[in-house]
């Protein structure tokens, strides 16, 4: 959430009547969270337990997994038994990502964002009652259970759906559910065994009516503990529609997975997560004991398999969805022997897998799809994860935390991907996150680890390292080759890595891989409020430093590194010998610099900076010019003059000028013309349209610097609008410093203090934040730039000195722009044409109507003596009336 967003909540508390000081537990008291699930999700909520409730498709909002989240009124609390997550109202908002912090997601109830109705509701508790049998007649019921459950299996039925053999139903016991309750009466359990097993319940109707727990119809996988005995029942539903499993409290024996009896076999320990994929791993001849994790992951079932399997090779086979990604973390953690199988995400699980069209045999498979992952990024992964759930208890910020972006290596590689297409998509996997194709630019910018930055040679060097990882995985599978059929697979394989590192490969996957990872002119530097420096990026909203992130898009920085603790003292000095110790002028120079280290332009100033020689102007723009680095750019003067061959195109001196924050002129030679239309454009908010040398299209963008001119001499400007004159701004360096005055090494002492002024900046930007620059202009230089525009206005100049206002005089136009040509010429100024002078003059307020067919000044007379007897000669000839005007 962006700190506007921050400000806009705090802003309509505020309106709303609220308190900015928020009452966490009053909060919860006011908004349950069965209600805010509801909300969040669109779902109705349904009871499922004495205190559970879950949504009413009964699945995850967070991995999508059914059958798993629940939530506890009581408590005020959700969990998530597959993808383990966990919390209170509050982190549930900021886990659906609509708040970032546990703050806002209060903020968002308070005002109703989430169109949840506020309501106090009292959950009542229905009292249960408890049953209990002996431990060894509660054995011997579940035993009989399950004999009970595979005596109802319909096996041809079951083989058909999964594709499982009748070997590994029969064997593992599969059953079937129905008539449960009977056959436990009809063995002699009592009814209170019966409910006390859990495997029955009493009806809602009737307390003595007693019907099967497990609804009619489903599957049933008993779970068996080492010593064989039965201990747990789940239940998968064909129809898919009932979200019930056996409570944990009715379990026997403390079995943790599906598949514990299988632990007496020697070989590999194999991890899977459902039933169904524990039974087509034993199918398809998995030399080892299989466990399923059954839907969770929990911190007890981590202990028991560091502990259980501390001195076994364990290999894992979890979903490829995120759910997946996050138990292969957990377990990544143990200290296990451990081999991680990652399958390709055009399959859901192991199972999917097994059934599809020619799955490799296992040896191969778990070869193939194996992930690389060093002990120590495991580790550090762990840590970090450890260090975020710190921080989110705290709810603190992690901007200042560096940003991790991990990639898994591909270890696999299919026939349909032997093509440039799938190299391309290679690559994109490999590289998509540190690589980015521009269309403006004509070439891709790549993530450095502290901003984006254009080089061509950085792509060609990338992408060979596609071809090298197939090279790889042909020379694994060479290795792995049992028959013809696949050693020729293999040498294809390794044929194809070698022809893409080649010139031609190269290119067409690159070309083919810049739709898919494309990043417009426009997104980059996007927020003009953010600095690039070279530890990090300045949030100037706040002056606080943040870690850099690719998702700023920034391609320039500082190359000062911020710290905050840093001064200046020589720099400070310097601007007060620059200003002359005036104070005021001081601090608003200080505010101009915090302006032009934004990319923000509303300001709509040109800056220019004028002075005799020896005082310091200079040296002042070449410290600022280092200290935004790549933001700061240089033009030459020229590319502000006035062409008068008119506009030949599109300029390719302005295509360096996309993302500038700083763009620096040096003076304009004596007596020159300045662009007045480009300054416009310049210092505004137009599109301006370049085209770098050679290039074929053009380039659009809009300024997002501050446009400055250094010199001695005040350019000539011929506009005299105030669309002009209200950008001028004159910075004055009035100092002038003597030979004996000047420091040979004062340069150095500044760039020495380089972090001390970069945070004198940043206090110029909250200065101008605080008071912007047009409402601060000191009196003497909106007095220097009116001054400046009267010295420009050269019409102005020649009423001046050429005529008189004089109420009812008349002067025909032509005679006044002959005055005008002369005085001109004399002047050696440019002549307008007579049309531009009359505009000109009605501008300033004098009539110009025809009369007797010709146009003629009204209230003005001409001082030129030759000029002025024909004048009053003419004027004696016509009589005083306004008949033969028109207008």
């Amino acid at each position: 959430m962006s700190q506007k967003q921050q400000v806009d909540l705090e802003f309509a508390l505020a309106d709303a009547g609220h308190s900015l000081t928020l009452d966490f537990a009053a909060i919860k008291e006011q908004f349950p969270i069965m209600d805010v699930a509801s909300a969040l999700t669109g779902q109705d909520v349904k009871k499922v337990g004495s205190n559970t409730y879950r949504l009413d498709d009964a699945s995850c909002p967070l991995c999508g997994h059914n059958d798993c989240f629940t939530l506890y009124p009581d408590d005020d609390r959700f969990h998530c038994y597959s993808c383990e997550e966990r919390g209170d109202v509050f982190e549930l908002i900021v886990k659906c990502e609509q708040a970032d912090s546990a703050s806002n997601a209060a903020r968002l109830l308070l005002l109703n964002k989430l169109e949840v109705t506020p309501t106090v509701r009292k959950v009542v508790k229905l009292e249960q009652p408890i049953y209990t049998a002996p431990p060894a007649r509660l054995q011997e019921l579940f035993n009989l259970a399950a004999s009970h459950y595979q005596s109802r299996l319909n096996l041809d039925e079951l083989m058909e759906l999964r594709g499982h053999s009748e070997e590994v139903l029969v064997g593992l016991d599969i059953g079937f559910s129905g008539g449960l309750n009977k056959a436990l009466k009809d063995a002699g359990f009592s009814q209170e065994e019966r409910l006390a097993s859990g495997l029955v319940k009493a009806s809602q109707e009737s307390p003595d009516l007693l019907r099967d727990f497990f609804p009619h119809g489903v599957y049933v996988f008993p779970h068996f503990d080492r010593n064989g005995q039965v201990s747990r029942f789940t239940f998968k539903d064909p129809n898919k529609g009932q979200p019930y499993q056996l409570p944990s409290r009715h379990w026997l024996n403390g079995v943790q997975f599906y598949g514990e009896e299988s632990l007496n076999a020697p070989g590999p320990v194999a991890l899977v997560e459902g039933e169904n994929d524990r039974l087509s791993l034993v199918d398809a001849g998995w030399p080892g004991p299989v466990l399923a994790t059954i839907g969770t992951l929990s911190q007890t079932q981590l202990e028991w398999l560091k502990r259980e399997l501390a001195d076994r090779d364990v290999v894992t086979f979890f979903d490829t969805d995120e759910a997946g990604d996050k138990y292969r973390s957990k377990v990544a953690q143990l200290g296990l022997k451990l081999t991680q199988v990652k399958l390709p995400d055009c399959v859901k699980d192991i199972d999917e897998y097994l059934h599809g069209d020619n799955p490799l045999p296992l040896t191969e498979l778990v070869a193939a799809f194996t992930l690389v992952e060093p002990v120590a990024e495991v580790e550090a992964e762990a840590e970090a994860e450890a260090e975020a759930e710190a921080e989110a208890e705290a709810v603190q910020d992690d901007d200042q935390q560096p940003e991790v972006v991990k990639v898994m290596p591909r270890t696999a590689i299919f026939e349909n991907e032997l093509n440039d297409s799938a190299n391309a998509e290679r690559f994109v996997q490999m590289h998509g996150h540190n690589l980015k194709f521009v269309p403006e630019l004509g070439g891709f910018i790549y993530f450095d680890g502290t901003h984006w930055t254009q080089n061509d040679l950085t792509p060609m060097i990338l992408a060979q390292t596609v071809g090298k990882e197939i090279q790889e995985i042909g020379q694994m599978l060479i290795k792995q080759a049992c028959k013809k059929e696949e050693l020729s697979w293999a040498y294809a394989v390794l044929r194809h890595g070698s022809s893409s590192l080649n010139r031609a490969g190269i290119q067409n996957m690159l070309e083919l891989a810049k739709p898919m990872m494309t990043a417009r002119l426009h997104e980059l530097n996007a927020n003009p409020m953010l600095l690039g420096t070279a530890n990090g990026v300045i949030d100037l909203k706040s002056g606080r430093l943040l870690a850099p992130r690719r998702a700023f898009m920034i391609t320039h920085h500082s190359p000062v590194a911020y710290d905050p603790a840093a001064v200046c003292p020589r720099w400070e000095q310097f601007i007060g010998e620059i200003t002359c110790d005036d104070a005021e002028y001081a601090a608003f120079l200080q505010r101009c610099v915090g302006y032009w280290i934004t990319g923000r332009t509303e300001e709509q100033l040109l800056f220019f900076l004028h002075g005799g020689g020896c005082n310091g102007k200079s040296t002042f723009m070449s410290v600022i010019q280092q200290l935004l680095g790549e933001f700061s750019r240089q033009i030459s003067s020229n590319v502000l003059l006035f062409n008068r061959n008119g506009n030949t195109g599109p300029n390719p001196s302005l295509t360096k000028l996309v993302d500038a924050r700083l763009v620096v002129a040096n003076e304009l030679p004596e007596g020159s013309r300045m662009d007045e239309n480009l300054v416009k454009a310049m210092t505004g908010d137009d599109v301006i349209v370049a085209r770098a040398p050679y290039a074929k299209k053009e380039m659009e963008f809009r300024p997002s610097f501050s446009l400055v001119m250094v010199g001695n001499h005040k350019p000539e400007i011929r506009d005299t609008s105030n669309g002009m004159w209200r950008r001028m701004l004159m910075l004055p360096f009035n100092a002038s410093f003597t030979k004996a005055q000047l420091d040979p090494m004062l340069m150095e002492k500044l760039r020495a203090e380089m972090p001390g002024i970069l945070n004198w900046a940043i206090q110029g930007c909250q200065m101008w934040q605080e008071q912007r620059l047009k409402a601060s202009i000191p009196a003497r230089l909106k007095q220097d730039v009116e001054t400046y525009r009267a010295e420009s206005d050269m019409v102005g100049c020649f009423l001046e000195e050429c005529t008189q206002t004089r109420a009812g005089a008349k002067v025909p136009m032509s005679e006044v722009y002959a005055v005008y040509s002369r005085w001109t010429q004399q002047n050696g100024e440019w002549a307008m044409k007579q049309l531009a002078l009359k505009k000109k003059l009605i501008e300033k307020g004098f009539a110009v109507p025809r009369y007797n067919s010709k146009a003629t000044v009204i209230g003005l007379t001409l001082l030129d003596s030759e000029m002025a007897d024909m004048t009053v000669s003419t004027h004696r000839e016509q009589p005083e009336t306004g008949a033969n005007y028109t207008v």
